[in-house]
């Protein structure tokens, strides 16, 4: 700020605030000088909520050298959401803290006590007062394969607040850009629209980002299963395709044929492998099929063997297998043990070389191409298995063949 203030223009004066500050600027607003209102002279600076891990890694450094009497520890950095903000209060909390040891436990503890009910805070003043469609079309804008239109759904004054932190779909549909934004929206809205008061400590069990990435890979599984699986192939030659249905095969083509080259070359010299031994040779790809949640499906495999003939296929049947088990995770249904299996939502990314925030944002590029309909028609298939189910945009995708237990419950949304 004083760079700004001692360097810029002598005509111009910089005022950066946060949200807190909006009735200061409203009042401002109502108090022109001279008949001329000051704040049509004022331009907003949108300042981006998620930043690339080079921008991270600058900022990082740069933290590291404005302390020099202080160690750092690494995991502050790996384990913050890529906001630089973020990083900055979350490093200056941990020294005001005398340097916690546990610091992944210090980070779940900073994102509960500071980041969530700071944003609860802030979304309060906004949406309390607001009709309940509202607040749930603030929430679809969570899940990039479903969306809202804001210009219909959003009132005017929030559709300009969030608009800039919003990517459109090709339907004209839009939803937040940011993961962890994304992640935020759904611990602080329950499935009906309810602003939350409370939280398990198991919500907190993996950082946001992971989190984020587990909704999008448990309904990239669902959406890859229904609309690509093998089952798939002659309803399509008697129903029209959904919306989308061959852009969403491209980008999922585009990952298959990734991992192909990636596991061909670590085969060490083993020529004459076709698809389906390839990923059957990977422990992490027996790891997942080995699991309780997917007893049925590797019942089944054999049944279906002939059909998973290419990459795309076995993609498409690894997904489906991690969908088993990441609905079965549930660290945000407060009566579940168990925490969300962060092994299976880094195994491709890791297969692959890339950052979880890299592989998020393939995962969303596919998601974005399905329509709101799609995705209903896939949601009403999966709960129409148990009586008295009813799909919409953000239920909760339940278990349904994959796992031997039928009678377990629905998985919540972020809630």
């Amino acid at each position: 700020m004083k760079p700004l203030l001692l360097y810029g223009s002598h005509t111009m004066l910089w005022c950066m605030t946060g949200s807190s500050m909006a009735q200061t600027w409203i009042s401002l607003a109502d108090m022109p000088p001279n008949g001329y209102p000051l704040i049509t002279g004022a331009n907003a600076v949108h300042i981006p909520a998620t930043y690339s891990p080079e921008h991270m890694s600058l900022a990082w450094e740069l933290l590291k050298g404005s302390k020099p009497k202080v160690e750092l520890d690494p995991k502050l950095l790996e384990l913050c959401p890529p906001s630089i903000a973020l990083l900055t209060i979350l490093v200056d909390d941990w020294i005001g803290r005398a340097y916690p040891k546990d610091v992944a436990a210090f980070v779940r503890g900073f994102m509960r006590t500071k980041l969530i009910d700071e944003s609860l805070k802030e979304w309060k003043l906004g949406l309390e007062g607001m009709p309940l469609s509202q607040r749930l079309a603030v929430l679809d804008l969570a899940f990039p394969d479903v969306g809202a239109e804001i210009d219909m759904d959003l009132h005017s004054g929030l559709r300009q607040f969030l608009e800039p932190h919003l990517d459109k779909k090709g339907n004209g549909r839009y939803y937040f850009r940011d993961s962890y934004q994304r992640q935020i929206v759904r611990l602080l809205f329950n499935k009906d629209g309810t602003l939350r008061e409370s939280w398990s400590s198991l919500e907190f069990s993996a950082t946001l980002m992971q989190l984020d990435m587990s909704w999008n890979l448990l309904r990239l599984g669902e959406a890859a299963h229904h609309l690509l699986g093998p089952h798939t192939s002659r309803q399509w030659e008697h129903e029209q395709p959904p919306a989308g249905i061959d852009k969403f095969k491209a980008k999922l083509q585009a990952i298959a044929d990734k991992t192909a080259t990636k596991l061909a070359s670590d085969q060490g010299g083993v020529v004459g492998l076709g698809p389906q031994e390839l990923w059957e040779r990977q422990s992490w790809f027996q790891k997942v099929l080995s699991s309780k949640w997917n007893d049925r499906d590797r019942a089944k495999s054999k049944v279906y063997k002939q059909a998973r003939c290419s990459h795309l296929a076995m993609l498409v049947f690894y997904l489906r297998l991690s969908r088993n088990v990441l609905a079965h995770a549930k660290p945000w249904d407060q009566e579940s043990d168990i925490p969300v299996d962060v092994d299976v939502i880094e195994t491709l990314p890791r297969v692959l070389g890339q950052s979880l925030f890299e592989f998020n944002e393939v995962i969303v590029d596919a998601l974005r191409v399905l329509s709101r309909r799609t995705m209903e028609g896939i949601n009403a298939e999966i709960h129409a298995q148990l009586s008295g189910s009813g799909g919409s945009s953000i239920e909760d995708l339940t278990d349904d063949e994959g796992s031997s237990d039928g009678s377990h419950g629905a998985q919540h949304d972020g809630s």
